[in-house]
């Protein structure tokens, strides 16, 4: 446990906003706690700080933040099957490690490595794919009283500052 509570100090008091995949990577690879019960506390303790797809420019946003969207699902796709577990290799030195697919629409393995299909080690599991959208008709008076309540200043160099 003090491993865990170590790699979860060690992390930047919000970098669950701006590098949440670096943060499952880093809980991961420690076994510091399930990356859900980590974003579920963050999250719920700091939902004002995230800034929302409904009302922030997507100019404004940068690539990997964490983000709100409020929306509808229109559509609900059979369930994917992905790696939730699986073991790169070092193709020049044959160097193992294992690594983890979930959030992830790809994995995203540097030049050099390969992803071993065969590993006993890789794990699959289920995910539903829904696809969502604006809420259709939505008012601008609902809009705006949405986006009054959680008003969040995001830089275009990532900073995220939030009110509400």
């Amino acid at each position: 446990s003090s491993g865990a509570d170590s790699t979860i100090a060690n992390m930047a008091s919000d970098q669950w906003l701006r590098d949440p995949l670096g943060c499952v990577e880093q809980l991961f690879e420690t076994a510091a706690m399930e990356p859900e019960a980590f974003f579920a506390n963050h999250v719920q303790q700091g939902l004002h700080m995230i800034p929302s797809l409904n009302d922030t420019p997507i100019h404004a946003l940068r690539h990997g933040n964490m983000v709100r969207f409020r929306c509808m699902v229109q559509d609900v796709f059979a369930p994917e099957i992905y790696l939730d577990v699986f073991e790169e290799v070092d193709e020049s030195t044959g160097a193992r490690r294992r690594r983890t697919g979930r959030f992830r629409d790809a994995s995203d393995l540097a030049e050099g490595r390969r992803l071993d299909m065969d590993s006993q080690h890789n794990v699959y599991r289920g995910r539903q794919v829904l696809y969502c959208v604006p809420i259709p008709a939505e008012t601008e008076w609902a809009k705006s009283a949405h986006a009054g309540k959680s008003r969040v200043a995001v830089d275009v160099g990532g900073s995220v500052s939030g009110s509400g």
